[in-house]
């Protein structure tokens, strides 16, 4: 859910742009209008494997008064978790320049799938292809913080646009500060990274440079979708040529209008 809310918002901003997700449904009523509303928001769906018989997870969010929320998970059957062995060899990573992925979809393939995902990373990162890592921590994903970092961590080591909200660095990191750990992630090889700080001024690390933004002020109704729709504006900003902090006002801008309305997806 947060990488396709992600591609919603990248296609918006930036419309000419080829966008291509790659996952897994069913034959059901369900999958099949998740299909339809990726093709209605121009996102190709030529490498979404279709497995009859099998169901899309299920995702129940709980909001608060604050417009905070709750998630509760039903994966342990979606079609997803089925996408590695029905992929085999056929993946083919030569049509893209990016790839996008977040700490979600690691913890939603299998233990058993994992490695491969990861090859596939390897693989496109082998290619010039830009890797665009969100970690996304949720805590009902993972057994705890450390059983998430030790997993993540060989996929956050290939990223070159790294993207992350100070609450997911402060679950996953408690005994690092998230500047110092961006800092030694850039003196990796990361060439690029975020941090969003919902109503605060995000942190940019870019060149050499440490950048803050300033947030746009709104009133939350529901945060579901606030990150992954920066992350989407701000990645399609930069594919632009758009500058670090005028892809993070545009961002900031979008966020805003995100988390006044009930929903991931607000009106186009």
């Amino acid at each position: 859910g947060d990488s396709s809310n992600a591609m919603v918002y990248l296609r918006r901003c930036a419309p000419a742009l080829e966008v291509s997700f790659l996952s897994a449904l069913g034959d059901d009523p369900y999958s099949k209008q998740i299909l339809a509303f990726w093709k209605e928001s121009g996102i190709r769906t030529n490498h979404v494997k279709i497995l009859p018989g099998e169901l899309p997870g299920l995702s129940i969010i709980q909001n608060e008064t604050n417009g905070e929320r709750q998630f509760y998970y039903w994966r342990g059957q979606s079609a997803y978790r089925k996408l590695v062995p029905a992929i085999g060899d056929e993946l083919n990573f030569k049509e893209f320049n990016f790839l996008y992925l977040s700490g979600i979809t690691v913890a939603a393939t299998p233990n058993e799938h994992r490695t491969t995902l990861l090859n596939w990373v390897e693989q496109a990162k082998r290619m010039g292809i830009t890797i665009v890592f969100d970690p996304n921590y949720r805590v009902r994903l993972w057994k705890d913080s450390h059983e998430a970092r030790v997993v993540l961590e060989p996929f956050i080591d290939l990223t070159d646009l790294f993207l992350a909200s100070d609450d997911d660095l402060k679950s996953l990191l408690p005994d690092q500060a998230d500047t110092s750990f961006v800092l030694g992630l850039m003196a990796s090889g990361c060439s690029e990274a975020v941090i969003r700080r919902g109503p605060k001024p995000c942190d940019i690390f870019y060149n050499g440079r440490h950048l803050q933004v300033d947030a746009v002020n709104a009133t939350p109704i529901d945060t579901t979708g606030a990150g992954d729709s920066f992350n989407g504006t701000y990645l399609a900003c930069r594919i632009q040529g758009v500058t670090p902090e005028n892809a993070a006002r545009q961002a900031h801008t979008i966020a805003a209008q995100v988390v006044a309305h009930k929903g991931a997806i607000i009106p186009a």
